[in-house]
């Protein structure tokens, strides 16, 4: 197959030591989720692009003290590669 077309999606989560303000190594806390289809194309069989698009939502860092969080808004993405195996 030359062409092929695929839907993508995940939920990811992140936790991070940080220092705020006179507090160190303070856990931060980082979630997204996104959603997007894409095409990947394939020139030759050692040379392949692919392009997904869709939108990120969901996002959000809040720390695990519960002294602070922020959403932040959803954003569309674009996503380029090109695969090339020597």
């Amino acid at each position: 197959d030359k062409i092929i077309v695929f839907l993508e999606g995940d939920i990811g989560y992140g936790e991070y030591e940080v220092d705020r303000n006179s507090d160190k190594n303070v856990v931060l806390k980082y979630s997204q989720s996104f959603a997007g289809a894409g095409i990947k194309y394939s020139f030759t069989p050692d040379v392949t692009t692919i392009l997904s698009v869709g939108q990120a939502f969901g996002r959000q860092l809040k720390y695990l003290d519960g002294n602070g969080k922020v959403n932040i808004e959803s954003a569309p993405y674009v996503s380029v590669k090109i695969d090339i195996k020597i």
